[in-house]
């Protein structure tokens, strides 16, 4: 017996020792205890800094000169990637391009790899094509229609302001910053996936708000207690964020799976109104039970927009303006700006944008200072490897913290103040530093993700709602001959706007109390791809000729007495 019992704490000991021991030349960091690993060190250094972008950018210059430090968290190893170099050179190793698989990144998905953010491999690959390839039909990389989206949530957003703000006796309204821009945002995501928007005040808009708000908040993706240590979520389901995390994710699939249920009900073969009718006939097509393309899949996807689209966004624009307020010089620049290059009571658009490089550098600035206070999405070794030197084993996650350079006094002077000069030279020109990246760097092999490509619109939407030309696709029409269009044919009034939001809206009443009838046409693209209201409604008449009270007859009247002539060059004015 005894020498069961001593042979048994042996074991133990020995398993002790060799949890605490570090791979071979791995990157340095704090001390690694067994079974805690590195997170005793981390969470004293996170309560004594604030955030955990700031610890980890300490830890790095304590133990790694800055660039990086190795730890591990229970059962993940990790290395906090803290400079563009290391940044840099994970981009240019497919083996450091996978995603993590922990119960974290499984159990928002049905414990399966699905999505788009968090998944790799062939099936990553097949669905970023498809995803970018149809949500381009749909707005998004095309200058001129996405514009039109951001400029019409633009527009109803100052109005939901203003309206607001008068509303009140003394005309002075408490807005909250943190929640200002959540429904535009969300907008300019829902609009291509699901082919609807939502108002400030609609019932809906606001209940998913609260469902986004509520799952943003029990999520961090360098992962929490119950991915670290998997036992808890069986032993302390609510103190490890289980209960929390899982509650908040069935109420958002419970959301969606209901509005693809209204797309499957209403859905017209041919007729794709959005992104989500394209993948409910996709996975129609589909005979091979084993096939990408589900319901599951398609959940996922639209997880992960909302996740990498509409979330930072609407953060991301409401720490500029709060930046913006404490700061009244920045937006008095800004405002004589706006008023000198486009004039009173004009809409700013990314044509003016050559024109603004004030402007531009304050949404530069606020990028910057936002982005220098998050950490990256992570990533996975799929094999061994090496980084900067040092040896990556695998499975370890790579995560990179964008405080390690974008708060770092030797690229910017005083990093903690807003100043948006330090983007402009002395002749008032905009200047990028080649470690100004923030949106990631993409995979030499599977540039740029869809995270990254969604990211592009986020500079895009700040110039337009604050007043770069991100690098966004380009549509394959031809940009200077559509500027030969008139200016009618390229953007929409103030007067146009509101029209398209009365429109939308009536839209959106007519599906929900006849979820049966197809959606009828009155919005539709135009040939510049931009929004515009198409009149569907005819008052019927008694007419001398019965075979045109009919749209069958009137069809067979113009087929039989019209002659289609095609433009030689449809993006060119005739003379």
């Amino acid at each position: 017996m005894f020498l069961a019992l001593l042979l048994f704490f042996f074991v133990v000991c020995l398993y002790l020792y060799l949890d605490a021991q570090k791979p071979k030349n791995f990157p340095p960091g704090p001390a690694w205890w067994p079974v805690l690993g590195s997170l005793p060190e981390v969470l004293r250094m996170r309560r004594k800094f604030g955030s955990l972008s700031m610890a980890a950018t300490f830890l790095a210059k304590t133990h790694c000169d800055g660039k990086l430090v190795g730890l591990r968290i229970g059962n993940d190893v990790q290395v906090v990637l803290n400079c563009a170099e290391a940044m840099k050179e994970m981009a240019t190793k497919p083996e450091l391009g996978g995603r993590p698989e922990g119960p974290f990144y499984r159990y928002r998905t049905w414990n399966l790899r699905r999505g788009i953010i968090l998944t790799d491999g062939d099936f990553w690959r097949e669905q970023r094509r498809f995803l970018v390839h149809h949500l381009k039909n749909f707005g998004l990389g095309k200058s001129s229609q996405m514009q039109s989206i951001i400029m019409r949530e633009v527009h109803a957003m100052t109005s939901y302001f203003k309206m607001a703000i008068n509303s009140k006796v003394d005309g002075k309204a408490n807005l909250p910053l943190h929640d200002a821009f959540g429904v535009p945002t969300l907008n300019t995501i829902w609009t291509m996936l699901a082919g609807s928007r939502y108002e400030h005040d609609d019932v809906e808009s606001r209940k998913l708000q609260t469902i986004l708000a509520d799952m943003f908040a029990s999520m961090d993706m360098t992962g929490c207690l119950f991915n670290h240590f998997p036992v808890l979520r069986y032993v302390m389901p609510e103190a490890s964020g289980y209960n929390m995390y899982m509650a908040c994710h069935k109420k958002f699939w419970a959301f969606l799976h209901e509005e693809i249920l209204r797309h499957e009900a209403s859905y017209v073969e041919g007729s794709p109104r959005d992104f989500m009718d394209v993948y409910i006939k996709e996975i129609k097509s589909r005979v091979d039970q084993n096939s990408y393309y589900s319901e599951l899949q398609l959940m996922a996807i639209c997880m992960d927009l909302f996740l990498a689209g509409s979330d930072t966004t609407s953060k991301s624009l409401s720490f500029a303006f709060l930046h913006f307020l404490r700061q009244p010089h920045v937006v008095k620049k800004i405002q004589n700006e706006i008023d000198r290059v486009v004039g009173k009571g004009k809409s700013v658009t990314l044509e003016h944008k050559p024109n603004m490089p004030y402007t531009a550098a304050a949404v530069d600035e606020a990028l910057r200072v936002f982005v220098g206070q998050v950490i990256g999405v992570p990533h996975r070794a799929m094999a061994d490897s090496t980084l900067l030197g040092y040896f990556i084993p695998k499975d370890t996650i790579l995560v990179g913290n964008f405080n390690g350079w974008f708060m770092n006094e030797e690229f910017y002077e005083d990093p903690w103040t807003f100043n948006p000069e330090r983007f402009l030279n002395e002749k008032n020109e905009v200047i990028v530093p080649e470690h100004f990246i923030p949106f990631g760097v993409a995979m030499e092999d599977i540039a740029p993700s869809i995270d990254e490509l969604l990211d592009s619109g986020k500079e895009e939407t700040q110039f337009c709602t604050e007043a770069n030309d991100a690098d966004i696709i380009k549509d394959d029409v031809d940009e200077s001959a559509l500027l030969a269009i008139p200016e009618s044919y390229r953007s929409n009034s103030e007067k146009e706007e509101q029209v398209l939001i009365d429109a939308e809206k009536f839209l959106s009443q007519i599906e929900s109390k006849f979820p049966q009838r197809k959606k009828p046409a009155m919005v539709v693209y135009n040939e510049c791809g931009v929004k515009k209201l198409l009149c569907t409604f005819i008052r019927r008449t008694a007419l001398a000729y019965p075979e045109l009270s009919t749209w069958q007859g009137i069809a067979n009247f113009v087929s039989d007495h019209g002659a289609f002539q095609p433009m030689p060059e449809p993006t060119k004015q005739e003379h």
